[in-house]
Formats: structure tokens, C-alpha cells, sequence
């Protein structure tokens, strides 16, 4: 994988092409959830209401547990924070939040994400929801998937990681729910960000052409 000027944007965009074939595999049935391991293969230590809490220690914490709390539902935007968070190596806990039950709405979630989506984090007293959001605390905090910081490098990292927060994911979100999801007869909204998600992915496939990933 490239390590060079755009490593962070571009390896979230690349995942984005395996987002289903990811969240299928890895998240598919109840079932499932139960018994995957991560995806390094790491042992977890125990499962919470049918997915695997990750439970690892930071060789910098001298033996202290250090956990970020991960609310997770499985859908592309919290798969992205997995990713990073199996990229970095950092010691994290899963912890569900089931949409479907309305989980989402409950005060203890709305306390940490006022907006009621996954994902979400809990980095001691730090509250970071929106992955876009996320994904920049985690780099800052590690230091890891960012550009050298010059003003260059910076601009292309934020125009990428923006273009993925504000185009590709709404647009592809849009395009998929008035696809199946929508009342019948809405061609004009079908057409619309149908075109808009397959242009946006041609400028992504352009940019991703330029160098190996």
C-alpha cells in the first residue's frame, strides 16, 4: 500500500470499493458476530450482545488497559473506523448499537452523539461522533496515515478525505435508498444520484490510477 502523500484518504476510499463484501462477511448474522475474530485474527476476550469486544493493551500504557470505546452498527461509515482502528493498532471495546431496536435514540447514546448515528467514540473524556470526524482524531492522536504537515500535503489529505465525507458517501447512500428502499416512481431521484455516485466514483478511480494502493 502507498505510504506516501495520501495514504489516509486513499486507503478509506479503496475500502470503500469492499465495503459490502466486508460487512457481509464480517457482520452478516447474529450468529457470525458471535464468533468472528478481528481482523488480524486477534483472540477476543469476550462477545456483548453478539459482537466481539476487543480487548487489547497498549505496550505504552506499562500493562494499564487504555480503551476507546467504539459505538458500532454495521454499516459503512463505522467499518471505516474498524479499518483504521485494526490499522493502528489501537486497544479498543465495541459497543453496539442496534438502529434497528431504536438503540440509537437512547439518552446514553444521544449524550455522546447528539446527531443519533453510529459511528461514535469515547476516548476517556473525549467525545468524537461522524467518522469523518473520528477518522482525523484518530490520526492526529496517533500520528499515523497523515501526509508530512505542509500546507501541499495537508490540502490534498482534507480535499480527498472531504470529497469521500461530502460526495461519495451521501451520493452513494442516496443512490442505493431511493434504488431499493424508496416508493416506486421516483425515476427523476434514481437517475439523479445514480449519475452522481458513478461520476464521483470515476473521479476516484482517476485519482487512484496515479499510483499504487
Amino acid at each position: 500500500m502507498n505510504r506516501g502523500l495520501l495514504p489516509y484518504a486513499q486507503f478509506f476510499a479503496a475500502v470503500r470499493y469492499a465495503m459490502r463484501a466486508l460487512l457481509t462477511a464480517w457482520c452478516t448474522t447474529r450468529k457470525t458476530r458471535a464468533s468472528i475474530q478481528t481482523m488480524r485474527s486477534r483472540k477476543p476476550s469476550t462477545t456483548v450482545a453478539g459482537f466481539v469486544r476487543v480487548d487489547r493493551l497498549d505496550p505504552l500504557a506499562k500493562g494499564n488497559r487504555i480503551l476507546i470505546k467504539f459505538y458500532y452498527h454495521p454499516s459503512p461509515n463505522p467499518a471505516k473506523i474498524a479499518l483504521f482502528l485494526e490499522e493502528a493498532g489501537l486497544p479498543y471495546e465495541v459497543v453496539p448499537v442496534d438502529t434497528r431496536k431504536g438503540e440509537q435514540f437512547f439518552s446514553s447514546f444521544v449524550a455522546i452523539n447528539p446527531n443519533c448515528k453510529a459511528p461514535a467514540i469515547t476516548d476517556g473524556d473525549v467525545r468524537v461522533f461522524d467518522s469523518t470526524a473520528i477518522l482525523m482524531y484518530l490520526a492526529e492522536k496517533t500520528g499515523q496515515f497523515l501526509p508530512e504537515n505542509t500546507p501541499k500535503a495537508r490540502g490534498e489529505l482534507f480535499s480527498w478525505l472531504m470529497f469521500i465525507a461530502t460526495g461519495i458517501g451521501p451520493y452513494s447512500g442516496q443512490a442505493v435508498h431511493f434504488k431499493h428502499h424508496a416508493p416506486k416512481g421516483l425515476d427523476y431521484a434514481i437517475d439523479r444520484y445514480q449519475f452522481e455516485a458513478r461520476r464521483h466514483y470515476g473521479i476516484l478511480d482517476a485519482q487512484l490510477a496515479t499510483g499504487p494502493y
